[in-house]
């Protein structure tokens, strides 16, 4: 199939080929037993690093050779004794490839092959894919920037930084859709990721959803992902991408809410008569905590673990309704919490009362309904990346928010929440109906008060800014 294609003229097809032809001659000269092992070694380490230089994902090494693989790689670095020529050098990079799964020992050989030979650009890029997978996204950046200086231009590394931007919160979105631009204009038609960088360039449109047209310009970025996709090579047909189900989902949601006045859902009401007592129920005081606990946990780990490490699967399917007809309005002490129960033709209105620590199993958010009652909510099934940028410009404190078909649910620590599954079953109100300046103590509107450590928490009284320090553990994330 590469043959065919290679010769209609596919330069992706021909790099995979010609990475599959050293793969095939290295899995030969590792099976042949009719030469020294001395030699055998020197050969199949030549082979197999050409190969995974120009395109690793052609390696597919069975199991019963892949330890036989990593013994003759040890061989020849043993046999090289850290001098530096170019065999250690290609010994080397087999070994960083086999020992990928090894991460943060692989990244510590990897420091040292880059500062042995600096002008390999292979060392860099997969320290930086390493640093990715661990959740260190500055670090892969940095080497990602670092390995373009070597080889500017290079495809798969212009890919992985636009990837990596994604990543990184204080980086802007026009920055991100502008490294995927970049990548586009050298990339050829038919690169296996050409595809995912169109839909994810589409979900950046859809998170800044600032601009008039940015609604338009991920429809336009959706359809082209969808032309490239058909333009793949088969090996990677069917093509299947997270962020093309997801915009998927957030287009068809956003043709359906074009119609908006014409439903039956009740505009969410800023109410500044929430009963005061609230602000000490235990059970809201114990919520706002425990959330800052993982807030202030989550930064002093690896950025990209997970605070919450597992979940227990849903006993009902929580999933945007047919139509928007008929809905009627609810309030989350009209949901019974200790019954797993999806709410079907319900439409519960909530403001964001705090930002989520996560992104995976699930974006966790705080929110507050009309009546002033507070519940956790879980959404499910957004890829990080969406996460993410959707935690920095979309679910921020004071958004306005409905939830069609609720799904009221008893989680793995045994507490009440709801549940999200169909992301499409979020309706965001946009910016003109979001709490400005929320109270982050009372959720008042407007609250002139400003935090004199951290900047950012807004206040409406001195007793409110008290209350968040002592009760509600604001110290904790202050910063």
């Amino acid at each position: 199939m590469l043959n065919q294609y290679s010769l209609k003229g596919s330069v992706f097809a021909q790099r995979l080929l010609e990475a599959q032809t050293y793969f095939v001659r290295a899995m030969l000269i590792l099976a042949k037993d009719d030469i020294a092992d001395n030699e055998r070694d020197v050969h199949f380490v030549k082979e197999l690093s050409a190969s995974i230089r120009i395109e690793h994902i052609v390696i597919q090494l069975p199991e019963d050779l892949h330890k036989e693989a990593k013994l003759a790689v040890d061989r020849v670095l043993i046999r090289c004794n850290s001098k530096q020529y170019e065999l250690d050098e290609n010994a080397r990079v087999c070994y960083g490839y086999l020992h990928m799964n090894s991460l943060e020992s692989t990244i510590a050989f990897l420091t040292v092959c880059i500062q042995k030979y600096p002008k390999s650009h292979f060392f860099l890029e997969l320290r930086g894919s390493l640093y990715d997978f661990l959740g260190k996204f500055d670090q892969g950046l940095a080497d990602v920037n670092a390995t373009l200086q070597l080889v500017p231009n290079d495809v798969m590394l212009l890919y992985d930084r636009a990837a990596m931007l994604r990543l990184v919160k204080h980086v802007a979105l026009n920055e991100t859709i502008a490294a995927y631009k970049r990548f586009f204009e050298y990339s050829p038609i038919d690169h296996r990721k050409v595809p995912e960088a169109y839909y994810a360039v589409a979900s950046c449109y859809f998170v800044d959803n600032a601009p008039e047209n940015n609604f338009q310009l991920s429809e336009e970025y959706y359809d082209k992902g969808i032309e490239a996709g058909k333009k793949q090579l088969p090996c990677f047909l069917p093509y299947e991408s997270n962020n093309k189900l997801m915009v998927s989902n957030l287009i068809s949601l956003k043709s359906k809410s074009k119609n908006i006045d014409t439903l039956p859902l009740t505009e969410p009401v800023i109410d500044t008569q929430k009963p005061q007592s609230r602000l000490t129920d235990p059970r809201r005081t114990d919520m706002i905590y425990s959330h800052r606990e993982s807030i202030a946990q989550n930064r002093k780990i690896l950025l990209g673990k997970n605070i919450v490490t597992h979940t227990v699967k849903p006993r009902l399917h929580q999933n945007s309704p047919a139509s928007f007809i008929g809905l009627k309005g609810i309030t989350l002490r009209e949901m019974n919490p200790l019954k797993d129960h999806v709410y079907q033709g319900y439409v519960l209105s909530v403001i964001i009362f705090e930002q989520s620590p996560i992104v995976e199993p699930s974006i966790w958010l705080l929110i507050e309904d009309e009546n002033g009652d507070l519940e956790r909510l879980f959404i499910y099934n957004t890829p990080p990346p969406e996460g993410w940028q959707l935690i920095k410009h979309t679910y921020t404190y004071g958004a306005q928010l409905s939830i069609l078909n609720p799904y009221m649910r008893m989680t793995a620590d045994q507490k009440p929440a709801i549940r999200i599954d169909d992301v499409s079953s979020i309706i965001l109100h946009g910016d003109i109906h979001n709490v400005k300046d929320m109270c982050r103590c009372c959720g008042q509107a407007n609250a002139s008060c400003v935090c004199g450590k951290c900047k950012s928490a807004h206040y409406c009284s001195k007793e409110c800014q008290t209350l968040d320090w002592k009760q509600y553990g604001h110290k904790l994330i202050c910063s």
